[in-house]
């Protein structure tokens, strides 16, 4: 049984804020099944939504987790903090 990659890419609720990991789902989805894709763009626009409501910072793993928010979910550049 293949082991999923949702629970690897899905965005975390740290005290600092919303942690987004890896968006490898949106930039290379040849590597994921759309039941798959579908789970973790919802997950991560209503983490999105919920860091907006709640005043939670936008956390990025890597410059490049930074740039493909901005590039798909359109969250400002200058809202999305780069661990």
């Amino acid at each position: 049984m293949r082991k999923s990659r949702i629970r690897r890419c899905q965005p975390r609720r740290t005290p600092e804020g919303m942690l987004f990991r890896d968006l490898a789902f949106a930039y290379a989805p040849a590597g994921y099944n759309w039941l798959e894709r579908f789970i973790l763009n919802h997950k991560h626009k209503n983490a999105l939504k919920q860091a907006r409501k709640e005043g939670l910072a936008i956390l990025a793993a890597n410059e490049r987790v930074a740039f493909d928010l901005h590039r798909y979910y359109r969250v400002p550049e200058e809202s999305i903090k780069i661990l």
